[in-house]
């Protein structure tokens, strides 16, 4: 992050339905938000493909949005 704010995740289903949301603060330089790999019922999802979209807003740098792909393989 270039500026410090607040960084929301969510990881959806290839259908779309969303199953694990999370937040936390970031500061300028290296940040993480760590996802355990459940999701929000506490369940491991099932092996394939999910899409992450991840937030960040800062009041002095406006909103920013990513949306990419995560694969679950065990």
């Amino acid at each position: 992050a270039s500026s410090s704010g607040s960084v929301e995740a969510t990881i959806y289903t290839a259908a779309g339905r969303a199953i694990w949301h999370g937040r936390g603060s970031c500061v300028q330089g290296y940040n993480q938000l760590m996802w355990n790999g459940r999701d929000d019922d506490g369940d491991l999802p099932a092996c394939g493909t999910y899409i992450y979209r991840l937030r960040v807003e800062s009041q002095e740098r406006g909103s920013a949005e990513r949306v990419g792909r995560i694969v679950v393989i065990r």
